[in-house]
């Protein structure tokens, strides 16, 4: 091996033995006091610091705010039997969510804040039965699903002083809309509609309206989930022959397909997506039942328990199965979800994990220690790439 083969080499080990794993951890969230133990998470602030859900209380299901200052408090009910919590601003400020007094039947969106409380839409002027799905990072959009009667319903988007805007629908199919995720300065909105295929994905700006997202020629229908803070990329699930699949769009690249885990039924969906598109997490099927997982452009889509293993988690995690990433934050560096834990109970749980760029560090890792046997003479073409793409992420 020559000299400057053998220096790459001996790096490239070293990178990958001494790629940064900072702030890595894993925390189950507990519940509210009384009733089942049972809590699920459903977001995270952009800044990783909030985290919203749903906790089973001694009536109904109770909306919940945590922090690691605060713990977990319970946010209202409006006088309904129950809430839950679904979108929570970047800063944790502002939370949105729905309130049920007879599980489907008498439902209303509502927005929280620390000063105000818990304040529902139809006080802010969106009439007849809502569910509010999520909110812009700077606190001032709204976004959810509008009802017209007991069968069709609309998306909407409204800000939090009252004026609320009907996205509109495709031609065909039943009277369906719902946003879900909504842009962190609420120019961008997506969700789900009806039209004669079936249900679509949808991204809507006042621009252009609402727009059908181009999805895989051989789909069977689509719903989008979230969008990214940037407003350049929605996740959601694509329905194809050979399965459900996760997938990541963007106007650019349209939609592609993020796989599965191994095993089980081919079935994942995405559920939230950092700013910069590089990482997506969500469920997917496996040999161990439903597991949460993350994808990122780098290494594709990992179990996440797995990945949590190998950074150390091992023992924070011992007796957890996690179920289901629902939210993370902008960097992608903080995950929230739910899971099984040791009691054999559903628990909500927040995870931090190395940067994205240490992540893709990590998947070179295996091959770049394979350097070591490297033949003698001049560099193998996977060493130059290996180094090539080391010198790129400025690790030369």
């Amino acid at each position: 091996m020559n000299r400057t083969c053998a220096f790459f080499a001996v790096l490239l080990v070293a990178c990958a033995v001494t790629a940064p794993v900072t702030a890595t951890s894993f925390t189950g969230l507990g519940d509210l006091p009384g009733g089942a133990f049972s809590s699920f998470a459903s977001g995270v602030s952009g800044d990783g610091s909030v985290v919203v859900g749903t906790s089973k209380a001694t009536t109904g299901d109770r909306a919940f705010r945590w922090s690691a200052s605060g713990g977990m408090q319970a946010l209202g009910t409006l006088g309904a039997y129950s809430s839950n919590a679904n979108g929570v601003s970047f800063d944790g400020s502002v939370i949105v969510g729905t309130v049920n007094n007879l599980q489907f039947s008498d439902f209303q969106g509502f927005q929280w804040t620390a000063p105000g409380g818990m304040v529902g839409l139809r006080s802010l002027g969106l009439t007849g039965d809502s569910r509010a799905s999520g909110v812009s990072t700077d606190g001032n959009f709204v976004v959810g699903e509008g009802r017209y009667g007991v069968s069709s319903s609309f998306a909407f988007r409204g800000t939090t002083a009252g004026v609320f805007s009907n996205l509109g629908d495709h031609p065909g199919g039943s009277d369906f809309g719902r946003a879900f995720g909504v842009s962190g300065d609420g120019s961008v909105v997506a969700g789900t509609g009806s039209d004669f295929a079936g249900g679509f994905s949808f991204s809507w700006t006042a621009a252009t309206g609402l727009i059908h997202l181009s999805g895989h020629p051989s789909s069977f229908g689509s719903t989008a989930n979230a969008v990214s803070a940037d407003g350049n990329f929605i996740v959601g699930q694509v329905e194809l022959a050979a399965g459900r699949f996760a997938y990541e769009w963007t106007s650019a690249g349209g939609m592609i397909s993020l796989g599965d885990l191994p095993g089980g039924s081919v079935t994942s969906n995405a559920f939230a997506v950092s700013t910069d598109g590089r990482v997506v997490v969500g469920s997917s099927s496996s040999t161990s039942g439903t597991n949460a997982f993350l994808w990122t452009q780098a290494n594709g889509m990992q179990s996440l328990q797995d990945l949590l293993t190998s950074l150390g988690q091992g023992s924070a995690m011992s007796g957890w199965r996690l179920e289901s990433a629902t939210g993370i934050s902008a960097d992608g560096k903080t995950i929230v979800g739910y899971g099984v834990n040791p009691s054999g109970v559903r628990e909500a749980w927040i995870a931090t994990v190395p940067e994205p760029s240490a992540l893709a560090l990590a998947g070179i890792g295996g091959s770049a220690i394979a350097l070591i046997s490297l033949r003698r003479g001049n560099c193998s073409r996977e060493s130059r790439d290996l180094r090539d793409a080391l010198i790129a992420r400025g690790n030369f």
